[in-house]
């Protein structure tokens, strides 16, 4: 197949960009910080015992109280710039910025994307300067558990969608015809049939969002464990590095908990 046969979605931009930068750039700057910050939390925390079991993970000048200064101030920086992403988001809206496809992406939408992009980049380049093939895996990882696994659940989420579209439709439908014969069924007593068929419908809406909600649960499941075995996975890998000699002991375990943090932004 010629790749000019190919068919690519259309993206078309709705909106225009330029009057959003304001809120944008600042919102994906400070959303990016406020994830990072509680992951190297954890990998600071993690150097702190590392440290104290005899491994080099910190400079030779950090010590604990600073250690645990920095670690409140970045604890405290991170719930700022949280409030700072939020009140961003407000200032960007919910206008339709662009299409793909036949789907719509608003503003807020794509500056939640942004964002995890740029968390997950920056840790795909925190745990590569360890090792090259550590910072594959968690490239690889991360494409999986944002890109592969979500296709795959939602071929199957997109058919129960429309189900529940169309039910509502019906229902609606359904409804709006039985106010226009209210005449018709009070003179043909049809008044407990029509309320029967009512029930009917609203217990098969209620059927049809309970299966969505269960696919969506289902989804949810298959990344988690996804996420798990991939953990596991960085720390064997990190575990067979470290007895070639290619990575030391604290480097693993702090790209392993690197790992662990940067699939937080895919799964919330």
């Amino acid at each position: 197949m010629s790749i000019n046969n190919i068919a690519l979605p259309k993206i078309k931009f709705v909106s225009s960009v330029k009057p959003l930068l304001p809120g944008f750039l600042p919102g994906m700057i400070c959303g990016t910080l406020s994830n990072l910050c509680p992951i190297f939390i954890a990998i600071m925390g993690a150097s702190l015992v590392l440290h104290e079991m005899g491994q080099k993970a910190m400079h030779p000048g950090m010590t604990a109280p600073v250690i645990c200064v920095i670690l409140f101030g970045m604890a405290l920086a991170g719930g700022i710039l949280y409030y700072v992403k939020k009140s961003c988001a407000r200032r960007v809206g919910t206008a339709p910025l662009v299409f793909v496809g036949e789907k719509m992406y608003g503003a807020n939408a794509a500056l939640s994307a942004a964002i995890d992009m740029l968390t997950i980049l920056t840790m795909v380049i925190y745990v590569g300067h360890y090792h090259i093939l550590s910072g594959l895996f968690a490239l690889a990882s991360c494409l999986i558990v944002a890109v592969a696994i979500p296709c795959f659940t939602d071929r199957f989420h997109g058919r129960k969608e429309e189900e529940v579209q169309v039910g509502i439709q019906d229902l609606k439908e359904f409804v709006q015809d039985t106010l226009e014969g209210m005449d018709e069924i009070r003179q043909y007593h049809q008044k407990k049939t029509r309320q029967q068929q009512m029930s009917d419908w609203s217990k098969h809406l209620v059927f049809l969002e309970k299966k969505l909600s269960n696919a969506k649960a289902e989804g949810a499941s298959y990344r988690n464990l996804a996420v798990l075995l991939l953990t596991f996975g960085m720390m064997f890998l990190n575990m067979y590095l470290y007895e070639k000699g290619g990575m030391d002991f604290a480097g693993g375990v702090l790209s392993t908990i690197a790992m662990m943090g940067m699939l937080r932004p895919i799964l919330y």
